[in-house]
């Protein structure tokens, strides 16, 4: 009897087989969740597009820029639709609630003007009337400073009104201390009369500054007023002027209520009580609309007010 032997012997080891199970698996994970992540980004593409589309059109929605309702892009899902119905909807309500406040603001505006002339023009004549006593004089005074006092108001938020819905959007390149000086010269006798030290320190070329002359003037009006109302006796003003800076510094007493509230409008403090309190909320105004800072801090008995261009 004739037998055969056959030996069989496995060239794969446990370890390479299972190595390589593992990687065939995991190749087969990552290609998985790749076209799950792939196929789930494209539909959410394709079902969020409107969404983004109107999410950008509602960013670029700016009053003072175009004051028109916004329009939105359709969508077919429900849900989208009844949202831009309900955007729309209010968009149009806050255009036309805005275009009635801008129109009564310019309106009631213009239409105080010519009254308050014509009362601070008759009171100017009953001022000099040689027959009035002088209670009468006082009263009549009084009543004279009240008058100039609400023009001056009203003249101010006229101002704030024009900026905010952009009138003055023309511009130049004007010289800093050319407009600096000029009111300089203006505020020379209340500097005098209160014996101010004047300091300024600007560099020996001209600096330019591409802005509306209107705004400059009214900007460096309400600093360098603001240096002079709010100083003491024998104190001392400080100009710094820099290619991308304006520093006015003035000696006083220090303020009750937190700087940040300065620039908000009507806030007055010590010496400002008789004014309008629209100053700095001019300022603040300005800056705002050419995107330049504003920052005030007081230190060593010093008011620092400082304007950063651009």
């Amino acid at each position: 009897i004739n037998y055969r032997i056959v030996l069989r012997r496995s060239h794969l080891e446990d370890q390479p087989l299972m190595l390589a199970i593992t990687l065939s698996l995991i190749v087969v994970l990552i290609i998985l969740f790749v076209s799950m992540y792939l196929a789930n980004r494209y539909i959410s593409r394709k079902v969020w597009a409107s969404f983004f589309d109107n999410l950008a059109i509602l960013k670029k929605f700016n009053l003072s820029v175009n004051v028109q309702p916004i329009l939105l892009q359709p969508s077919e899902i429900y849900e989208f639709r009844e949202m831009n119905k309900v955007l729309e909807n209010l968009s149009e309500r806050v255009v036309s609630e805005f275009k009635l406040l801008k129109e009564f603001t310019e309106n009631a505006s213009h239409e105080l003007q010519t009254p308050l002339a014509v009362m601070i023009s008759k009171l100017e004549m009953l001022l000099q009337m040689p027959e009035l006593t002088d209670q009468q004089a006082q009263d009549m005074h009084s009543v004279y400073v009240a008058a100039k006092k609400l023009a001056k108001l009203n003249q101010n938020l006229l101002l704030l009104t024009k900026i905010e819905n952009d009138i003055y959007y023309k511009t130049k390149a004007i010289t800093m201390q050319q407009v600096i000086n000029n009111h300089l010269d203006f505020l020379h006798d209340f500097i005098q009369g209160r014996n101010l030290r004047l300091k300024i320190k600007e560099p020996g070329h001209p600096i330019l500054v591409n802005v509306n002359p209107y705004l400059m003037d009214t900007l460096i009006s309400n600093l360098l007023n603001n240096a002079v109302i709010h100083n003491i006796e024998k104190g001392e003003i400080l100009i710094f002027l820099t290619e991308k800076s304006l520093r006015i510094e003035n000696t006083g007493e220090s303020l009750d209520e937190a700087p940040e509230e300065m620039f908000g409008r009507f806030r007055k403090a010590g010496a400002s009580r008789k004014s309008s309190g629209l100053g700095l909320a001019i300022v603040s105004q300005i800056v705002k609309h050419y995107h330049w800072n504003v920052s005030y801090y007081y230190h060593d008995q010093r008011h620092v007010l400082t304007v950063l261009f651009g």
